[in-house]
């Protein structure tokens, strides 16, 4: 996939007729990236029960296999892993059950759901609440 994509990269677009948009134009790789990552589990298979102990093997086996033809689309997937594994050791029941279901049954859990919506980053900061605007970029 990558190989065919090589000539293309993302295009921030700041400004539409008389206001300022700040958006992430990404390339057609991320956005077919983001429906293979979601088929594959590529983040919610560390945390599927049924590999029991060897679930973070199997993510990592996808990883390893699908990572290299994904244009670094891994990057955002380990930040939202990663913020979903601090999350789960805080043991913060209020955070878990607020950020970790969204992280992993809504955007990432659903193989089968093919939206835009499906990854990213979904623990980004908002923009109504403050922060990055990353999660609405697609990046």
């Amino acid at each position: 996939m990558q190989q065919l994509d090589r000539d293309n990269e993302p295009v921030l677009v700041q400004w539409m007729p008389g206001h300022r948009i700040d958006r992430i134009d990404v390339t057609p790789l991320w956005r077919e990236a983001q429906v293979v990552a979601a088929r594959h589990g590529m983040v919610a298979a560390g945390y599927e029960p049924r590999h029991g102990m060897h679930a973070r093997t199997h993510q990592f086996a996808i990883v390893h296999v699908l990572g290299p033809s994904l244009d670094v689309y891994t990057c955002p997937l380990a930040m939202t892993d990663g913020a979903a594994r601090t999350l789960l050791a805080s043991d913060n029941r209020v955070l878990i059950d607020r950020y970790v279901p969204l992280a992993l049954r809504d955007r990432l859990g659903h193989r089968r759901r093919r939206s835009r919506r499906a990854l990213g980053h979904p623990l980004a900061a908002r923009p109504h609440h403050g922060g990055s605007r990353l999660v609405s970029s697609g990046t």
